[in-house]
């Protein structure tokens, strides 16, 4: 199965309770107080607005409209077209193009990577932000699990020491979103607290776990030799990089020497 992949402002879905109001700009959206001076702020705020705003949903129908959307619009206009009133939301790889939009927005070199296990239906896309501190590294910030990564002191744990094996922590927010299904079909069962929408009922519930997800999926890892661990996406993530994208042409380049160092396959299996 494809799977999707912060200051959290309230828990509670992106519409209805705001549809009155106008829309100015990202900025006015993610800071309206104003944005702080301190990067690492910055990004989890970023990346916290993205978890909430941006609605998933498990319909494959509802997955391409959010791909043709992207395509076509800015991340302003995504968010005041297709999340906000709540008509558009799709898998992880969606989620994750959308928060790097955003990140771009906002000057950070965003880029998105797709990897796993296309053999064993493990497979998730996620944010990466590289050289946000100066020091040309790459910094794991996934929307669709909203967490991001530290060493044992706290300090945010760059890609390469995840790649390495290095002894680091998920660090996750529980977020409230909205998750999309259609009319007329039986709800999935982790669905919950849905009403009827613009042709579709929209599910407000908290995000998934990281560690539940993987527990749901133990019978896939344990194929693939994995234990149903959080540690066991970044294992996915050294089994093979299936494409990246986004991003400077700089970042793409750094990032392929990166996976070339760890010995990470690139490219189709």
């Amino acid at each position: 199965m494809r799977w999707g992949f912060i200051f959290a402002v309230a828990l509670a879905g992106c519409a209805p309770h705001d549809e009155g109001r106008k829309l100015v700009s990202l900025q006015a959206e993610i800071f309206p107080d104003g944005q702080p001076a301190d990067t690492r702020t910055d990004l989890l705020r970023i990346l916290d607005w993205t978890a909430r705003n941006a609605d998933m949903s498990d319909a494959p129908e509802f997955d391409q409209l959010t791909v043709s959307m992207l395509r076509e619009r800015s991340a302003l206009e995504m968010y005041a077209h297709a999340y906000r009133p709540n008509v558009a939301g799709g898998y992880c790889s969606v989620t994750a193009v959308f928060s790097a939009m955003v990140f771009r927005e906002f000057g950070f070199d965003a880029l998105n990577i797709d990897f796993g296990a296309v053999e064993g239906s493990m497979t998730h896309v996620t944010t990466v932000v590289f050289n946000p501190f100066g020091q040309r590294q790459f910094y794991i910030l996934d929307p669709t699990f909203n967490f991001h990564v530290e060493r044992p002191d706290a300090t945010w744990a760059p890609l390469n020491e995840i790649l390495a094996r290095a002894p680091v922590r998920i660090v996750e927010r529980p977020t409230m979103r909205d998750q999309l299904w259609p009319l007329g079909r039986p709800v999935p069962a982790a669905y919950g607290n849905c009403e009827p929408g613009p042709g579709l009922l929209v599910c407000t519930h908290p995000n998934d776990s990281l560690e539940r997800f993987m527990s749901t999926h133990a019978r896939e890892l344990d194929a693939l030799g994995l234990d149903p661990t959080p540690s066991a996406l970044f294992d996915l993530l050294r089994l093979r990089v299936y494409s990246i994208t986004g991003g400077s042409a700089e970042a793409r380049a750094a990032l392929q020497e990166l996976l070339a160092a760890h010995d990470v396959p690139l490219g189709p299996s």
